[in-house]
């Protein structure tokens, strides 16, 4: 025996171990594809049944026409890849977010859009779901929102779509009774879509992220050239700051996916790829606050934006059983506005400022006048052009709009008649202003 298997012995101390010791897994590695049927479905359990499978990309063709990557990226906008284990839903990704995750490519006028599937799901287990149907299907999610000349592309210019694996084949001796790895998270993505034909203040974006569920790590945000010209962050939860970004946090704290896409992440030390129930440490139960919105500033007028929370569920596979905890389901919304006016949330001020009495908020363009007094007591910066305030009719004084808004919140709630911070005098004027005349 060599010098290395005598102290491999040793270590292991028998022949047996030894022996394992140089047993490799007998695993063979392939590719397959499969083809989705004219229902844009694709059942997995058909012969041949690999052990394990992981999904890496999304194929797309025309029966041989050629197209820009313009083209596809048009045509896959309103698309969900969906993942299902007898009709439950398990995941519903995107492929806009996919395109912006990796780059596409195209090879004999066939797009590949790779799937990174460890991040979602990981491999999946079809030696222990024999028994069940598992599914992926391509949903056209919205597309009359999409307009008319969008709507024409699919119905002129149908596409083929096939699933591209990694396979594995095990040993079957080695399988045995099948207990799989227990408490896994399914990272979940959902989505909010804002389109805007005409927007007058389009440099700035709020967006209510109530119908996002469960913990959530972090936002994947989308626009055009998104990483040059956001210039602010903020998060609030229950009426206040949970996260403020400038542009040098936004450079430093937030990841730069491309141009068009960062992700936000509610603890940076956590990667998003991470699928682990421990890469949730920092993130946010969305179930356990009243109220949260996001809002965006812009350098310019943007026409359209979207938003990714990324959640996830757990799910244990045991002897073929697959059984989902936490079960949220991921949803993709689009919202079309001919302008996207930032009024003021009733669900905001209402339920902590007047909660018996009658209240009437207002969105109004108003220049801060000589004999105001433009710097926030609170913040003690200056109210900027086009920013939104408020002004206490007794003493001029201007105010952050949620700077005061915290302020209202953090007086006795039992006291209805709130008032100014800086002459305490009651509080009488709940409009909102723009600063600027128009």
């Amino acid at each position: 025996m060599s010098e290395i298997g005598a102290s491999l012995l040793q270590l292991s101390g028998n022949y047996t171990n030894e022996s394992n010791s140089f047993i490799p897994e007998n695993l063979a590695i392939g590719y397959k594809t499969y083809n989705f049927n004219v229902n844009n479905e694709l059942i997995i359990n058909t012969s041949p049944i690999y052990d394990k499978i992981i999904p890496e990309c999304i194929i797309l063709s025309n029966n041989g026409y050629t197209h820009s990557l313009f083209f596809f990226q048009t045509y896959i906008n309103p698309l969900t890849l969906n993942f299902t284990i007898d009709n439950k839903n398990i995941l519903k990704i995107p492929l806009n977010l996919l395109w912006n995750l990796k780059s596409p490519e195209i090879f004999d006028n066939k797009l590949y859009l790779q799937i990174p599937f460890d991040m979602f799901f990981g491999k999946i287990h079809l030696c222990g779901l024999r028994d069940n149907v598992v599914k992926f299907s391509i949903e056209y999610s919205n597309i009359h929102l999409a307009g008319n000349n969008s709507m024409n592309i699919y119905q002129t210019q149908p596409i083929n779509f096939e699933l591209l694996c990694k396979t594995y084949s095990i040993d079957q001796r080695n399988i045995g009774s099948y207990v799989d790895i227990s408490n896994n998270s399914i990272q979940q993505i959902s989505s909010i879509q804002i389109n805007v034909l005409n927007n007058i203040n389009g440099h700035e974006f709020r967006i209510k992220t109530n119908r996002f569920r469960g913990f959530i790590k972090g936002f994947f945000i989308e626009s055009t050239n998104i990483f040059n010209c956001l210039q602010e962050i903020t998060f609030y939860t229950n009426q206040f700051i949970r996260f403020q970004y400038n542009p040098y946090l936004i450079k430093q704290k937030c990841i730069k996916i491309n141009s068009d896409m960062i992700y936000f992440p509610f603890n940076f030390e956590e990667q998003y790829e991470n699928n682990c129930n421990s890469s949730y440490r920092g993130s946010i139960n969305f179930d356990g606050i009243e109220s949260h919105f996001l809002n965006l500033k812009f350098l310019h007028r943007i026409p359209n934006i979207r938003i990714y929370a990324l959640s996830k569920n757990n799910y244990t596979q045991i002897d073929g059983i697959f059984n989902i905890q936490n079960m949220y389901t991921s949803f993709n919304s689009y919202e079309n506005f001919d302008s996207h006016n930032l009024t003021p949330i009733d669900e905001l001020i209402r339920p902590f400022i007047q909660r018996d009495m009658p209240y009437v908020s207002q969105l109004l363009n108003r220049k801060i006048e000589e004999q105001d007094n433009n710097t926030c007591p609170i913040e003690q910066t200056e109210i900027q052009p086009n920013q939104r305030y408020m002004l206490c009719c007794k003493c001029q004084n201007c105010y952050n709009e949620y700077s005061i808004i915290e302020w209202f919140v953090r007086q006795n709630n039992s006291d209805l008649n709130k008032t100014c911070p800086t002459c305490r005098e009651i509080w009488s004027d709940y409009n909102v202003y723009i600063n600027n005349h128009f």
